[in-house]
């Protein structure tokens, strides 16, 4: 019997700030470039100025890690109201829905949700 989600979480079992890798094919491709990059400007900067833009991308990506973990948490509070909301409706009564991924602007789309 496999264990469930909540026992998962509760005993370190799952990590997902830790597995989480873009669906971008192009990923791999920016992530070789960066570094190649990182690289040529440790070779061509001194080791004070090398230092120095260290302590910059350590403090970006310290950033980063709490921006990425806020839109988590949001997400997951999102996924949550909406099944929370799915639960206590008639899904019938709710109407169509219409999404749109890219652009569009989201006053034009059908609400009946209300």
């Amino acid at each position: 019997m496999s264990k469930s989600i909540l026992h998962q979480l509760y005993h370190g079992d799952i990590y997902p700030s830790e597995t989480i890798v873009p669906p971008d094919p192009r990923y791999q491709e920016v992530q070789n470039k960066a570094s190649t990059i990182l690289y040529q400007l440790h070779e061509s900067l001194t080791a004070e100025q090398f230092s120095l833009l260290e302590n910059y991308l350590d403090s970006r990506s310290e950033c980063s890690d709490m921006e990425l973990s806020s839109t988590f948490a949001e997400a997951f509070k999102l996924g949550a109201q909406i099944m929370l909301e799915i639960q206590n409706r008639d899904v019938s009564q709710i109407g169509s829905i219409s999404v749109s991924i890219c652009g569009g602007n989201h006053h034009d789309q059908n609400h009946n949700m209300g």
